[in-house]
């Protein structure tokens, strides 16, 4: 393998790095903001729904 090879390999791996990262951490905090800026009334009845209220 010459140089320009393990270039872009790396360059590739932490493509996919990011890809893994992006769609464990960033985009389910993403979710989570998004419900949580739901007004309560609305939440609280979604809750109930799912079996996750009180």
């Amino acid at each position: 393998m010459n140089e320009e090879d393990i270039d872009n390999v790396s360059n590739g791996l932490f493509g996919l790095l990011n890809l893994i990262v992006n769609a464990a951490i960033t985009e389910p905090g993403k979710g989570d903001a998004m419900y949580e800026a739901l007004p309560e009334n609305p939440r609280k009845s979604a809750e109930k729904k799912d079996g996750r209220g009180e």
